[in-house]
């Protein structure tokens, strides 16, 4: 029996549309963790100190100083990407359509 290749596609332009949603809230969810970060950096908030509190609420113990500052490292070089990327910062890494990219 023959699949229903109508039903194929439709599904397919759906799954295919709602991966780029996801990639835009995930551009959005990483500009927010990246302004926060420059805001705690503003502070004068460490960033081992930063992570020392990511990660006990996420659960990540013992906390010992490799797990403190292999955290913080991440999130320095996540702030140092995002904030010194030239162009469109939704366009970087995506295969979404230029036109479509200003939507959310």
């Amino acid at each position: 029996m023959q699949p229903d290749i109508t039903r194929l596609l439709a599904e397919f332009v759906e799954a295919v549309e709602a991966e780029h949603r996801a990639r835009a809230d995930v551009v959005e969810r990483v500009e927010r963790v990246v302004r926060l970060l420059g805001a705690l950096r503003a502070a004068g908030v460490p960033s081992t100190r930063v992570a020392a509190h990511l990660a006990r609420a996420s659960g990540q113990l013992p906390l010992t100083n490799a797990v403190r500052q292999r955290i913080a490292s991440r999130y320095r070089q996540l702030a140092s990407r995002v904030t010194r990327r030239r162009g469109n910062l939704a366009a970087a890494g995506s295969d979404m359509p230029p036109d479509r990219l200003g939507q959310k």
